[in-house]
């Protein structure tokens, strides 16, 4: 960026590519790649502006991470406990980080706060998200 490559690029493509290129000479990794994929992110703008529920001129709470279901399912923890040799274990069931879920996040994160070591099972997770920034990484 500061020899200006990037700068002259006519399309998301040419910048992908370039991107592409230069992310995979610094790391020598063939696997890392940029994409373009315009139909994606059009999916993604579209399912953005679904989240943002109108009700009137008045936006609502998305309703995964503030509707029933989220409570029913315990945002996602599904169980927390302490194995053998002072091990933690959080299995989460879905990613479910809102304002509404902290004390759950919280209580989760405290009572495995003492263990030696922290599995965080994500095995059969369905993805999700946090509605209130990276609060489940800024324990780590």
């Amino acid at each position: 960026m500061k020899q200006n490559e990037f700068g002259n690029l006519e399309n998301w493509q040419s910048l992908a590519d370039s991107l592409t290129n230069t992310i995979q000479s610094l790391s020598n990794d063939g696997h890392m790649y940029v994409r373009s994929d315009p139909k994606t992110v059009k999916e993604l703008i579209e399912a953005e502006s679904k989240a943002s529920i109108k009700v009137g001129n008045q936006p609502t709470k998305d309703p995964f991470y503030y509707g029933k279901d989220a409570v029913q399912k315990n945002f996602g923890f599904s169980e927390v406990k302490v194995l053998k040799d002072n091990i933690g274990y959080i299995k989460l069931s879905q990613i479910n980080i809102s304002e509404k879920s902290l004390p759950t996040l919280y209580a989760a994160m405290q009572f495995v706060g003492h263990t030696k070591a922290l599995i965080i099972d994500l095995r059969d997770n369905r993805g999700g998200g946090s509605d209130v920034g990276p609060v489940l990484e800024s324990f780590f």
